[in-house]
């Protein structure tokens, strides 16, 4: 099974990427996005839409010297607190998953929804 997910990436990219449940789990497919450990924020510019979502991030980003991720970095309000995010991101609904509260793929609708207000909102992402 399958489910999406939106990577932005260091370098201004931003992609629907479908992520493959593993033993009823996402945790392989994110960490290989972020390159490590993950851990799950809440980025204070996405929580006004219709789903509560959060942005999976490499929870040693600094430790290990990854770039910032100017988009998330904004996403996440360091404009206002100055925490920056280092490395790649995916973003994904708070849902459930087996009854258990847990990050779940994102429905198509949220990913148009999303990618559509990311390529007017942020004039840097390329394709």
């Amino acid at each position: 099974m399958t489910e999406k997910a939106i990577v932005i990436t260091t370098d201004d990219k931003i992609e629907v990427r479908d992520l493959e449940v593993k033993d009823g789990s996402l945790l392989e497919p994110l960490q290989q996005i972020v390159g490590g450990y993950i851990e799950i924020v809440h980025p204070m510019r996405l929580c006004d839409g219709p789903v509560p979502l959060a942005m999976i991030v490499n929870e040693e980003g600094i430790i290990e010297g990854l770039p910032i991720n100017a988009i998330a970095s904004v996403l996440y309000g360091a404009d206002i607190h100055g925490s920056f995010i280092h490395g790649n991101v995916a973003i994904l609904e708070q849902g459930e998953r087996d009854g258990d509260p847990d990050i779940v793929g994102l429905s198509p609708y949220v990913c148009e929804c999303l990618s559509t207000w990311f390529k007017t909102s942020f004039h840097i992402i390329k394709n």
